[in-house]
């Protein structure tokens, strides 16, 4: 048995972050529930999720608790199908004490990759410089994709972060998404 010197908890907000329909939800339900639906829920507003990810470094048990928001997706000027939604806008106060953030995009949407650096814009005038991490989302549409790894590994340059290719259906890469966070927030290489 460990002893109580050898355990650290972190507790971190997370927030996930991109335009409407690029699977921000999915990927939470993936990651928390380990389930896919492929029904489009609209998040009004945000959905706050809670997760225990557990470490191990140097002998040391980390106990991470991620407060994972999902924050609704319409920015500034994008022209979107959800326009009735446009009173929800994210307010600043949804990042408020963040501490990381996905930047989620559709690989089978490129102006989803063009929008990260105003998602990134937008959240680090609040809360300064914190752990971010790019999500490249359904990338089990093979057929459909648009951005390659080329402009991906260009634009994480771009903005200073690691990324993922992920999909909520298959799973792929989720976990270690959330686990390299979970590793980021607590100084854990």
């Amino acid at each position: 048995m460990k002893a109580m010197s050898d355990i650290v908890r972190v507790k971190a907000k997370v927030c996930l972050l991109g335009d409407s329909f690029v699977g921000k939800t999915s990927l939470i339900r993936r990651y928390v529930q380990d389930e896919f639906d492929d029904r489009y829920i609209s998040t009004i507003g945000t959905k706050v999720t809670k997760k225990d990810i557990q470490l191990e470094q140097d002998g040391r048990s980390i106990n991470n608790t991620l407060m994972i928001w999902d924050i609704q997706g319409i920015r500034e000027g994008l022209e979107n199908t959800l326009q009735q939604y446009e009173r929800f806008k994210p307010q600043s106060n949804f990042y408020q004490s963040a501490r990381g953030a996905f930047l989620v995009f559709d690989v089978t949407k490129r102006t989803t990759l063009d929008g990260l650096s105003e998602w990134k814009d937008t959240i680090t005038k609040v809360v300064g410089d914190i752990s971010l991490l790019i999500l490249a989302n359904k990338s089990d549409l093979k057929a459909d994709t648009v951005v390659d790894e080329e402009s991906l590994a260009k634009k994480a340059e771009e903005l200073g972060c690691g990324y993922f290719f992920t999909s909520a259906k298959d799973g792929s890469n989720v976990e270690n998404a959330f686990r390299e966070m979970a590793k980021l927030l607590s100084n854990v290489s």
